[in-house]
């Protein structure tokens, strides 16, 4: 299959910001990991626990 897409001229820098969605420890480690040795600020969208789509109570 091809793309019907012109292919990129110019690829614009990237802007030095990731989201990432999940609570799992591999979402937390790469988070840590794009701060440490990216540069990058990582913003980490979590499930609602409101909802019941995230980690346990502990109240």
């Amino acid at each position: 299959m091809t793309s019907t897409h012109p292919p990129l001229q110019h690829v614009a820098p990237r802007s030095q910001h990731a989201v990432i969605c999940g609570d799992e420890d591999l979402a937390r480690r790469l988070a840590v990991e794009l701060d440490a040795v990216c540069g990058e600020t990582a913003t980490v969208v979590l499930p609602s626990r409101r909802d019941e789509h995230g980690g346990a109570s502990t109240s």
